[in-house]
């Protein structure tokens, strides 16, 4: 769990609490130990679904990728000049910070076994794919969270779930409120204590009917900054 990570971060001075870290890379560490564990992970069947090349910008580290992303923000996106720059100073941050970050997990945490190459997937998949952010709780919703964008589709929202549907929105999950499963019983719908996330179709606020076969959508993001959406997801939505 982050908890016992957290003891591992503390046992030395130079390195920092995991509870200070930016909650994305918390869950990005998290991410990386399950998928290292394979079939006995209780997530692998979500892990394994997902792609083996996260969407973000930043992503690739070849020289020509990079610069093949860029010039498509200008053509494509319509960046300018200087949030093309901007972008292409963002992407080699990041790759950058995530270097300096896993030779500390590699000192002090090596037992994990967690790779350059683990550390950069986990926490790709959990900037594009994960719901909140970090100035608050942050999380990856299986299954939700391969849904495609539209700019005037709702969110996603959680509740625990005995909640009747009619109050899911007036209800908060505790942040340290985590799922406690009894490992030889698959969990269901009836444990109060397994959280679940849900989503209305709705278009610009107003719930709607889907036709069979009609795609169920969710809006990934609100007034967020093109260099960010391509940071993030890799792409620019149209708003």
């Amino acid at each position: 769990s982050i908890r016992l990570l957290g003891a591992a971060f503390e046992s030395s001075p130079r390195v920092p609490n995991i509870d200070l870290l930016p909650p994305s890379l918390q869950l990005a560490l998290l991410l990386a130990t399950e998928r290292k564990k394979g079939p006995s992970s209780r997530w692998y069947p979500y892990i394994r679904a997902l792609p083996d090349a996260p969407p973000n910008a930043w992503f690739d580290r070849d020289q020509d990728a990079a610069a093949a992303v860029t010039d498509m923000c200008v053509t494509r996106f319509g960046f300018t000049a200087e949030q093309a720059m901007v972008l292409s100073g963002e992407m080699e941050k990041t790759n950058s910070e995530l270097d300096d970050f896993h030779g500390l997990v590699e000192r002090h945490l090596s037992g994990l076994g967690i790779t350059i190459d683990d550390l950069r997937w986990a926490y790709g998949t959990v900037t594009s794919r994960a719901f909140g952010n970090d100035g608050g709780s942050i999380g990856l919703a299986p299954g939700i969270d391969m849904m495609n964008h539209r700019n005037d589709a709702g969110q996603p929202f959680p509740i625990p779930s005995k909640t009747p549907i009619w109050a899911a929105l007036s209800v908060q999950l505790d942040a340290d409120a985590l799922p406690t499963i009894d490992p030889n019983r698959t969990p269901t719908l009836l444990d109060a204590t397994w959280p679940c996330a849900c989503v209305i179709a709705e278009k610009a606020g107003s719930a709607i009917d889907l036709e069979p076969g009609q795609e169920a959508m969710i809006s990934y993001v609100a007034e967020m900054q093109p260099t960010k959406a391509m940071l993030n997801f890799g792409f620019v939505p149209e708003e």
